[in-house]
């Protein structure tokens, strides 16, 4: 059923939104019988199953680039507020690197406290 799915929002069968994908054969051939398995899906590497999932955005945008996304009157203007406040001090703006390490190390800490936590309960 979960591969059904997958091939309706490409609007093409299985196979053929596989092939289309940017993954290598060996794992679109894995995908093409095992689709609907979760467990299968697991066996492909974190950046393979990364790339699946931008594959299937990318189709659900170009099938439906209006519904995919939709823009609420609150979202237009929470991002026409980013802007104007980004054009009046560039500056502030933090790179990719240092987001990605600040929120590396808040889920690193998170993850920590919450394994200390649990095994605090299990004793």
């Amino acid at each position: 059923m979960r591969h059904e799915r997958v091939a309706a929002y490409s609007g093409k069968s299985l196979s053929a939104t596989l092939e289309s994908s940017h993954l290598p054969a060996q794992r679109r051939v894995l995908m093409a019988t095992t689709a609907y398995d979760l467990t299968a899906l697991r066996r492909l590497t974190v950046a393979e199953r990364i790339q699946l999932v931008e594959d299937l955005w990318d189709s659900i945008a170009e099938d439906d680039p209006d519904g995919a996304f939709p823009v609420t009157p609150e979202l237009a203007r929470e991002l026409d507020r980013r802007l104007a406040e980004h054009d009046r001090d560039p500056s502030a703006a933090e790179n990719w690197a240092s987001v990605r390490r600040r929120i590396t190390t808040r889920l690193r800490k998170s993850r920590k406290k919450s394994s200390r936590s649990t095994a605090a309960r299990k004793k």
